[in-house]
This record gives structure tokens, sequence and C-alpha cells, in this order.
């Protein structure tokens, strides 16, 4: 094994047995000791997987005489990804550093993929370069001599939990990876939304924290008033607030965002992300937590209602909640979720790969909410960009079961989604020196949120029960008693107008249109209408961005020099 780069001391823990060894890296909750009990466990066959109750974020390596498994963490924020060269398997965190032991490229029909259908790629094996597999978190890869890579799953280890008993085993896990980080000083995210006031606020329970506030200086933005009121309320948290300069408005510097290995979907706020962790690195933060990833784990996407088919009268309750707060009609949303209920995932694939082929999807609005994958949102991808997304949608086995509810399987899948995401911000947050710990998507947090059926901990009444059953009684009432959040759209058509001439220079020859993906035409006519302050979507035109921005600095990158 090599490690690149300088890795922490505390990110590298090696174990040793009799017949085995074993490697942590990354952050882990729990001490050295712990991790030698597990491991031994692990060795006895009493667990399904190595170092399963570690915690953190972090990859593990396992060898014995037999075989070797490498695994990442539960959400998706450490992949592990392989590659075999001159007859032998090689497996890295990284894809592109395979990709320079094999001299590939970009896989095209990944990027289209992940412009079209981004919560798709999780279930992928394929990875953004050619001929660099990679291991769906959901699975360990297994290494044998003189065999081909595999891959085992990790099935879960628990039964469906009550509100209640999650909400207990939530708030569990929350203390343990918020405490295990704090040493130095703690700067925390306070946004007076739910997720980061929760972690600061339990954060603060345990040592003196600075909690920092963006102020955006929009009318009718309610962060900062809710973080005043949370931070009055936590004698060890120090407020501060930063207010945003004109100068880091969205897509501004965007010819600096660095290298990753992955498009990152974030590239767009690149200055203002660096802007605030130079704030972070003045006030000489050791670590930094936040709420990111909280509403990925706390509840579930409109899917949950699928589940609710038998009980019809909270099912027609909770649909009528839903139309009402989206403006639309109840029956409808009923309609989706019984049709919804009767889909296989299977099905929904192979519909996913018609759609993208014929360029049309149907079911609308609300409604249209409610399906396995998000409709294909790109019109601007070329013929043969549907094409190239189509053919990597995967398409499971016809002999594998479905296994539980539809909407835990959709709630979870998107777990992964952000965690892909997520896997990047880390890896921005580490180049520039900054240690960044995002608890709601650590190991034992994921799991306890996971353990709770997406029916229980999703509602159209009340925002995340699963935390307010969590901390109801360990944080003050003014941390959960906001139910909205706050809106920074207006900032982002302001940094489309400041930088329009920089945004139009990008797509003049574009790395896209180049490669036969996207449509000039469409791509500069939307980008256009963003520019001159339409009501577009502007998540899609961010990923068509974040894409290019990416292409371009893969292109301009140093290769990783292996030595053979």
């Amino acid at each position: 094994m090599w490690l690149l780069g300088a890795w922490p001391d505390d990110q590298v823990r090696v174990l040793d047995g009799p017949d085995w060894w074993c490697v942590v890296l990354g952050e882990v909750t729990c001490g050295h000791t712990e991790l030698a009990r597990q491991a031994r466990r692990f060795a006895s066959r009493l667990e399904v997987e190595p170092l399963i109750d570690r915690g953190g974020n972090s990859h593990v390596v396992w060898a014995d005489a037999r075989r070797t498994i490498v695994t990442g963490d539960v959400a998706g924020t450490r992949l592990v990804f392989h590659a075999v060269h001159d007859g032998a398997a090689h497996f890295a965190s990284s894809s592109y550093v395979l990709a320079d032991l094999l001299g590939t490229g970009v896989d095209q029909g990944w990027l289209g993929l992940r412009l079209s259908c981004p919560d798709v790629i999780p279930l992928s094996t394929r990875s953004a370069h050619e001929r660099v597999a990679v291991v769906p978190p959901t699975r360990m890869l297994v290494l044998r001599p003189s065999h081909a890579p595999t891959t085992m799953g990790r099935p879960p280890r628990n039964a469906a939990l009550s509100l209640a008993a999650g909400g207990n085993r939530l708030y569990e896990a929350l203390r343990a990876e918020v405490g295990a980080p704090l040493t130095g000083l703690v700067t925390s995210d306070l946004s007076g939304g739910l997720d980061s006031s929760s972690v600061a606020a339990l954060a603060a329970r345990a040592v003196p924290l600075i909690g920092l506030t963006l102020d955006s200086a929009q009318v009718g933005n309610e962060d900062l008033a809710h973080a005043t009121r949370i931070a009055a309320t936590q004698p060890m948290l120090r407020h501060e607030v930063r207010r945003i300069p004109k100068t880091v408005l969205p897509y501004t510097d965007l010819d600096r965002v660095p290298y990753t290995d992955e498009p990152w979907s974030d590239a767009v706020l690149y200055a203002r992300t660096r802007w605030w962790q130079q704030q972070l690195m003045d006030l000489g933060s050791s670590v930094h937590l936040t709420g990111d990833g909280g509403d990925a784990v706390l509840s579930g996407s409109l899917a949950y209602l699928a589940d609710l088919v038998r009980d019809v009268p909270r099912l027609v309750r909770e649909a009528r909640a839903w139309a009402q707060l989206r403006t639309s009609a109840p029956l409808p949303i009923v309609v989706a979720a019984t049709r919804l209920a009767r889909t296989s995932e299977r099905s929904a694939l192979r519909r996913l790969v018609r759609e993208l082929r014929t360029g049309r999807s149907s079911h609308q609005g609300a409604a249209g909410r409610l399906r396995w994958f998000g409709a294909p949102d790109a019109a601007w991808l070329t013929t043969e960009g549907h094409r190239a997304a189509a053919d990597c949608v995967p398409l499971p086995d016809d002999r594998v079961g479905d296994e539980g509810p539809i909407g835990d399987r959709i709630a979870a899948n998107a777990v992964l989604t952000f965690g892909r995401d997520h896997r990047i911000d880390l890896e921005i947050a580490q180049a520039h020196g900054l240690r960044q710990v995002a608890p709601f998507v650590t190991d034992g947090v994921a799991r306890a949120c996971l353990s709770v059926p997406a029916r229980e901990r999703t509602s159209a009444f009340v925002a995340k029960p699963l935390l307010r059953a969590a901390l109801n009684q360990h944080v003050p009432a003014s941390v959960l008693d906001r139910s909205t959040k706050g809106d920074y759209t207006a900032l982002h058509y302001a940094g489309l107008s400041r930088n329009a001439g920089d945004l139009r220079a990008l797509f003049a020859r574009s790395r896209l249109v180049g490669s036969g993906l996207v449509e000039h035409g469409h791509a500069a006519m939307v980008l256009d209408r963003a520019i001159r302050g339409a009501d577009v979507r502007l998540a899609g035109i961010n990923d068509l961005i974040a894409t290019e921005v990416w292409l371009r600095s893969e292109e301009a990158r140093s290769r990783i020099a292996w030595i053979t």
C-alpha cells in the first residue's frame, strides 16, 4: 500500500493479528483498543465486515492469507476504486490515480449520466475515468490471489426502529460523533437552520466554540435572526457573523477551481467557499463542524408515500398536505404513490433508459417526484449524449429480487448521492488545510437514521421528526422550532449577471460541446436566459458549468507517475 500526500497521524491506524493485518484510513470515533476488539471479532467470523462499528468516515483494508477486503463508509464519502493492470489488481481512493496507471481518459458515458440522472450514479460500477471501476458503497471489494476482483454485499445490520427508539439511537450517535473530533479551536456553521444549529448546540455543551453565520444582506432571509436567537441560548458559543462580499458571488473565479477526482457540484461557489474557509483558518480553526447531509439522512423523498398505500387514511392526509404546500391537487399524488408501490427498481431503470434514448419523460409537478429516479434533466445533451448516458445506466440482474420498502431504498440512495458530492467538498477543504467534519453523514449517525423507516422520519406536517425525537430534551426549543430555510437564489442571479462575460467565454469553446455530449445552441440559450434573470432550473445550469470546469482542469492537471 502507498499513501499519497501528507496524511495526519491520527488518520492512519494499523492493527496486526496472528495471521492478518488491517489498516484504517480516515476519521474514526472509537479508540485503538476498540478497533482491535472489532478486528478480532471479524477474524473470528463474528461480524459481516471488518471494523463495522468504527464510526466516522474511513477506509478499511483487511488482509489475510486468503483475501484482501477493501471497504469505505456507509454514506459513500470514502469510495473504493479498482482496476486491473498487467494482470494485477490495484485499488485506490481516487479514480484519476488509477487512470494514470492505465493511461485512460474521461468516461464520456459516465459524464452524460451524471449530467442527466445524477441519482443513478451511486448504483453504477463505472467511474469518471475509463476502465476504472468503483465499488458501490453498499458493497466491499474482495481480492484473492489469482482471481479477478469481486465484490460482496454489506448486509444491513439493524431491524426497523420506531421513531422514539431511532431518536434515542440518533442522539447517542450524534453525541459520539460530535464529541470525537473536538480538540483545539472548534468552529461550527450556524446558519440558523435545523441541521447546523443542532450540531452547534450539541458541540457547545462539550467545549467552547465559535459559531459562524453568513450574512447575505438579503431582505426576507431569516437565517441571521434565527442564528442570533439560538446563539443567545448557548453560553459556550461565541457568535460571529461574516458579510458575503460581492467579490465572491457565485460563478466568480471559475478558472481557479482546483482539480478534483470528479466534477464538483458546488464549483460555481468556489470563490465563496475559498473565502469562507479562509475566515475559519484566520480564526485558527482546528476542526470545523457542519450540518451538511442532514437533509439526506433525516428525511426521505416524497417516495415514502409509496410505503403508505396500505394505510389509506394517512396516505390521503399526507397527499393533501403536500398538495397544499405545492399548490397542486392531491389525487395525482395518491395515484403516483400507488403506481410507484407497484414499480420495481429494475423496471424503473429500464424506463429511465427509454426516456434517455427518446428524450421524453412524463409526470411533472409534485406527482412527478414520486419515482425511483428523477426524470432525465439535460435537454442540452445531444442524441449521442443521451445514448451514451443510456448505455451507462446499470441494469440489475433479473434474478435478483427487490428487498425492503421502496421509500427506504430510495431514501438510502439519496444518502449515497449526497455522500458522493460531499466527498469532493471534503477534498476541497483538505486541499486548503481545513479539517471539516459533517456528523450527519458519519457512519454511526447515518446508520441510526437509516434504521428508522422513511415513512416514520418523513412527514408533510413536521420538519424532520427524527431529529426532533432525538434532541427534544437535549437542546433549547429555539434550535428545533424552525421549519423554513434561507433562500440564496438572488445571489446566484447577481453572480450570473456579474460574471456574464466569463460564462459566455467558457462555453464559446466548450469541451462538453467538443466531446459531442452537449448541443452548443441549447446550452448557450439556457445560459443566456439565466444571465438575463429568467426563471431557469439553476441546479442543471450549475452542473453543466461544473462539468465544463472539471473537464478543463482534467485536461491541464499533472499526471501521477507510477513506479513499476
